[in-house]
């Protein structure tokens, strides 16, 4: 038999300073506990659902893309609803949804995204030479050229 979960509501709303947000996929949900079972699932989403307005649930749509599944900007624009409200509407309903698929289509494209720019950043490094235009050394400490993207050691320049 499958073993119910009940997701777990929040009575107040988190510190300004704490963000919440939900990341990865359905795996790290059941290592945290939150994930519910396929037959309570259902029932709960129907339970939830009925709680929620339809512009509501197309708002909560709109802002977990536009804030990349963090649920505290969630919140703050949805001031009507608690963390609780929001968690509980998002595990039960909203994961089972038809919009769903878009929210992990944008988190990978921003994942994606994110992944390019570090490597970019790797690439780019500083602009400058790695090594000392006058001994070919690059250890120790180089001093950039203001001009050009050359380095030298200042001990190199003296001589």
């Amino acid at each position: 038999e499958d073993e119910v979960l009940e997701a777990p509501v929040a009575t107040a709303s988190p510190k300004s300073d704490d963000l919440v947000s939900i990341d990865g996929d359905d795996e790290e949900d059941e290592d945290d506990g939150l994930q519910l079972s396929q037959n309570s699932s259902s029932a709960a989403a129907r339970r939830n659902n009925s709680l929620w307005t339809a512009s509501e649930r197309e708002l909560f749509h709109r802002l977990i893309i536009e804030h990349k599944k963090n649920l505290q900007q969630v919140n703050r624009n949805m001031p009507e609803k608690n963390m609780g409200d929001i968690l509980q509407y998002y595990l039960a309903s909203y994961k089972s949804s038809r919009n769903y698929p878009q929210l992990k289509v944008v988190m990978t494209e921003e994942r994606e995204r994110k992944e390019r720019l570090e490597e970019e950043e790797l690439l780019k490094g500083d602009g400058n030479d790695d090594y000392c235009a006058l001994c070919d050394d690059g250890g120790g400490e180089l001093l950039c050229c203001e001009f050009c993207p050359r380095v030298y050691h200042i001990e190199c320049m003296v001589k």
